[in-house]
């Protein structure tokens, strides 16, 4: 019965002249979402599917549909994420998302197997960038900036062309694909979507999911490009990514990807000293830190060439502080801090 209907749809799309009218009769999403799950990828089908969406890109109902059921399909297995690729998905789902940018739903459906296709997937990922994807979302979270679930879809595909792949080794080609994610990144920052991000931890910081992609990303995109993230701390982000994990203490995905980027800061000295010398007016980023280097210091987490080439200018830093507060919680953090800084330089 799933059968006949995938090929009543694949009918419609050829034959009939009010292809919106018919398609909206046709289709059937329980059907195709349970049709995916259950069976393997479908050449027919998928292809009359995105001859229909390549034929009429700017029909928002075959538009939304399309994309949508692209979506559902390519979460089921790899095999259906091939396929779609084989099929040129990514082009196609691409001009759906230049031509439909005004609408909510298409931006949404487009993001959300873009999302999808990139996640993990080199090669994919760089099909997506290659059809001007990035550039493309930039430009749609910049006209939404006030819709989250649009943001959410978008951000979710920033955070998968984000990702820093590990390096083993045991690839030649290793190298040439850390500087292509690098050149993403940094694309992806000059377009303005660093920028939407840091935003929206302020704007939207009450809206969990929003949030949890945004820090997500920020995460990917700062621990991969030092320069990101000191463009990040000299606009004074920092602050919104305490906030936000203040106010999402419980969702424990928010909360581990505002630590990875705080603790990032933590091992990298030069981070370090801007934001204390940066955020010297705010006690809640100072304490944080104070906190860090102190259990950090009593755990063995710095080693002695990092207490040598740094330790006199934490300690400065700290001495130039406690002149200036009154702050109590501050105080208290600074003085073991400087206690746990002295230990260490005596043992």
């Amino acid at each position: 019965e799933t059968r006949t209907s995938f090929k009543q749809l694949a009918q419609v799309c050829e034959t009939e002249t009010d292809r919106e009218r018919q398609i909206k009769l046709v289709f059937d999403e329980v059907a195709l979402y349970e049709y995916a799950r259950c069976e393997a990828a479908d050449d027919d089908i998928l292809s009359h599917l995105l001859h229909s969406m390549q034929v009429f890109p700017r029909s928002k109902t075959i538009q939304c549909y399309g994309a949508g059921i692209l979506w559902k399909v390519s979460l089921f297995s790899q095999e259906w994420k091939d396929k779609i690729v084989s099929l040129d998905g990514i082009r196609i789902v691409c001009e759906c998302l230049k031509f439909n940018i005004q609408c909510h739903k298409c931006c949404q459906h487009c993001c959300w197997l873009l999302s999808s296709l990139a996640y993990k997937n080199y090669s994919r990922c760089e099909v997506i960038a290659q059809c001007n994807a990035i550039e493309l979302i930039t430009d749609m979270l910049k006209l939404h900036s006030k819709h989250v679930y649009v943001l959410e879809a978008g951000f979710s595909v920033l955070n998968n062309l984000s990702l820093k792949r590990e390096l083993t080794g045991s690839d030649s080609n290793e190298m040439m694909i850390a500087n292509e994610e690098s050149q993403r990144r940094m694309q992806i920052d000059s377009l303005g979507g660093v920028q939407l991000l840091a935003d929206a931890l302020q704007i939207h910081k009450n809206k969990k999911f929003v949030v949890r992609k945004a820090v997500s990303a920020l995460s990917y995109l700062c621990i991969g490009e030092e320069e990101i993230f000191e463009k990040l701390i000299e606009r004074g982000s920092l602050k919104d990514i305490f906030c936000v994990l203040e106010t999402h203490t419980k969702d424990k995905k928010v909360s581990r990807n505002c630590l990875a980027l705080l603790g990032h800061i933590l091992n990298n000295p030069k981070l370090l000293l801007q934001v204390l010398r940066g955020y010297s007016q705010n006690p809640a980023v100072l304490t944080y830190f104070y906190e860090m280097i102190a259990r950090n210091l009593e755990t063995d987490k710095f080693d002695e060439d990092w207490r040598n080439q740094f330790g006199q200018l934490i300690l400065e830093n700290i001495e130039m502080v406690l002149s200036h507060t009154s702050n109590g919680l501050l105080t208290t953090h600074a003085l073991s801090c400087k206690n746990a800084m002295q230990k260490k330089e005596q043992q």
